[in-house]
């Protein structure tokens, strides 16, 4: 029961996110950043019916920042940046950029969300050497021992990669995304400082032990890394093969690896032991040196950012003007497309999604809708979206639950089987009989004799698992 709820919960949240949301208010202007500029955007909302980012062009970000693009005009080696630490106190700052139509977007386009280092702890300062033994009308004062040496200083934690979600739709074959939003690495600790002197003796005073030395500081924690999640969604008709190594490239092209923990600082030295007077005559005892500080621990190094599978798809032109229409892909957990799933919304013909797991349905009145989903063995979540002048199109995410739990046990054996043949030949009779040991893990028999156990390795993903 435990890993059905897990495994319902994260399918609930895995693709939630990913859509175009429909947009409900704009401010009509737009931005251009030249060849090799840069501009800077306030923390907020930012809506735009053009932007158009030149070749190398940088577009700077603060923190919890909105971006929502009609249409993108867009050179190769542009980037939209976060400036590391201006949000550095803000562990959940996030970036949210769609865009409606990428179609003249050119060559590559770079997203970094990539947290600042943390700096190193300070040393610590050395410890004031002890007082001599002296004397002053007639009296002898002692020595004094040395001073310990300061801590050195914790170093700064790494600061978090910015969480980053990317839905760009028209996509040109020739483009790609880059999303990069790493930990910053942490400072070092500083070292502790050296122990002072310990103070010489003289006359009827003993010498006096050096200082302790300071003890080295921890390093600081990495910063962890950012959620990225992205849908990429490109024009025209690509083939399965191409969408394949679109989404090979979209994988390799989304980081967010976690920061580097710092290194302790080393503990002071200790300070050296007070000299004794050179008159024989005199008692003045004997000293030592000042015990070493220890060594300050490692930093632990952050966790890496949460990066589901990107979804990428195709989709077809824009409808000619004043045709309304709704699309989306539908994949599984592993992103992987759903072939013959039903999509209809009340009142209109249902349309089946392709080998791409794609479907549209077009010629839609303004207004809001609700759109389901269904396919023997699987359970979706309605989704609502709304169509109007400002939207006439918009792409939609149909949140899948999971597959459904097989009927009995004995159907769920029986799958097995047929995912199998290798493993276990053709169910006989009850050759296949599990009694009441309904459970999956791995397996290498497949004699034709009356088992106590048939079972699927976990990393099948296509099976619920008896315990």
């Amino acid at each position: 029961m435990t890993r059905q709820c897990c495994r319902l919960a994260s399918n609930l949240l895995l693709w939630l996110t990913m859509t175009l949301t429909p947009l409900l208010a704009i401010n009509v202007y737009g931005l251009t950043v030249e060849d090799y500029g840069s501009y800077t955007l306030d923390v907020g909302n930012h809506y735009y019916d053009e932007l158009v980012l030149g070749e190398n062009s940088t577009f700077y970000v603060k923190g919890e920042t909105y971006i929502f693009v009609k249409r993108l005009f867009s050179e190769d080696g542009a980037k939209i940046e976060y400036i590391a630490g201006t949000g550095r106190q803000d562990n959940n700052k996030w970036l949210r950029f769609e865009v409606r139509d990428a179609s003249a977007m050119r060559g590559t386009l770079t997203l970094i969300g990539t947290g600042a280092n943390g700096n190193n702890g300070e040393h610590g300062k050395r410890g004031e050497d002890g007082r001599d033994v002296h004397s002053h009308h007639m009296k002898s004062k002692s020595a004094n021992p040395g001073s310990p040496g300061q801590d050195g200083e914790t170093g700064e934690a790494g600061e978090n990669g910015m969480h980053i979600e990317v839905n760009i739709a028209y996509l040109p074959l020739q483009s790609y995304v880059r999303i990069i939003s790493n930990g910053g690495d942490a400072g070092n600790g500083g070292n502790g400082g050296k122990g002072g002197k310990g103070g010489d003796g003289k006359y009827d005073r003993n010498a006096q032990d050096g200082g302790k030395g300071g003890n080295g500081s921890d390093g600081g924690k990495g910063g962890n890394g950012g959620d990225i999640r992205t849908s990429l969604l490109y024009s025209g008709n690509p083939s399965q093969e191409q969408l394949e190594e679109l989404k090979e490239l979209a994988k390799n092209n989304i980081v967010a690896k976690p920061g580097q923990g710092g290194e302790g600082g080393k503990g002071g030295y200790g300070g050296a032991g007070g000299k004794g007077g050179s008159n024989p005559w005199y008692h003045n005892g004997t000293s030592n040196a000042g015990a070493n500080g220890n060594d300050g621990n490692d930093g632990s190094k952050g966790n890496p950012g949460k990066v589901p599978p990107p979804n990428v798809g195709h989709i077809p032109p824009y409808p000619p003007p004043g045709i309304n229409a709704v699309h989306g892909n539908i994949l599984d957990n592993q992103g992987n497309p759903i072939l013959g799933a039903k999509v209809e919304i009340s009142g209109y013909a249902p349309v089946i999604t392709d080998e791409n797991g794609f479907w549209q349905i077009n010629d839609l009145p303004s207004g809001d809708y609700l759109i389901t989903a269904s396919k023997s063995g699987y359970e979706f979540s309605p989704a609502g979206f709304s169509l109007n002048d400002e939207n006439p199109v918009v792409a939609i995410n149909i949140p899948i639950i999971g597959k459904v739990k097989p009927a009995t046990a004995v159907d769920h054996i029986n799958k097995c089987i047929s995912k199998f043949p290798d493993y276990f030949g053709t169910p006989i009779s009850l050759v296949y009989d599990c009694r009441d040991n309904h459970y999956c893990q791995n397996t290498t028999g497949g004699s034709l004799v009356k088992l106590t156990g048939i079972s699927v390795h976990k990393s099948e993903r296509d099976f619920l698992f008896y315990e």
